[in-house]
């Protein structure tokens, strides 16, 4: 059979090559585990800095109104008005650490230099506040003891993996 020039070519066309997909970036190295326990100790001991700073604070806000209980007047005796400025005080400066904690452990998860250095700085702090505590006559029992233990060994290990682990911060 003989084509003529009015009939459709059978033959599909031929298409240009598709391109190459461009190549993906080099993904970047896994988080070490001792980065993710780290952000983890950060956040969960935060936690309870930051509730335990909320209610102080609450405690300080509402000194004037519980001042005058007769509860509280049996067992503290007369209190100054000054006194729940203290407590508000101390309520703050809680929670801002607790929320320091809570912060820094989340972005440390995140790669974040800066969350890195405040988490070097937070979890020195309180591996200095639980050494403290466990200075002679401030702990009377056992399970006190292997607390502040456990929780200073918490902060050691915080400190630790921080200062070995920039390298992953700052990939080269």
């Amino acid at each position: 059979m003989e084509q003529r020039p009015s009939d459709p070519d059978p033959s599909p066309p031929v298409l240009p090559p598709a391109p190459l997909p461009t190549p993906l970036p080099a993904p970047l190295p896994g988080r070490p585990r001792a980065i993710t326990m780290t952000g983890w100790i950060l956040i969960v001991l935060g936690v309870p800095v930051s509730l335990a700073g909320a209610l102080v604070m609450l405690s300080g806000a509402l000194f004037d109104t519980i001042r005058d209980t007769p509860e509280l007047r049996a067992q503290l005796g007369d209190l100054p008005g000054s006194f729940g400025s203290l407590l508000l005080v101390v309520g703050a400066v809680l929670l801002a650490y607790g929320v320091a904690q809570l912060v820094s452990g989340i972005n440390i998860l995140a790669r974040r230099e800066w969350a890195r250095i405040a988490g070097l700085v937070v979890a020195i702090l309180g591996a200095m506040v639980t050494l403290g505590s466990l200075a002679p006559g401030n702990v009377t029992t056992a399970g006190g003891t292997i607390f502040l233990l456990v929780l200073f060994a918490a902060y050691a290990e915080a400190v630790y993996a921080l200062m070995t682990g920039s390298a992953w911060f700052n990939p080269a």
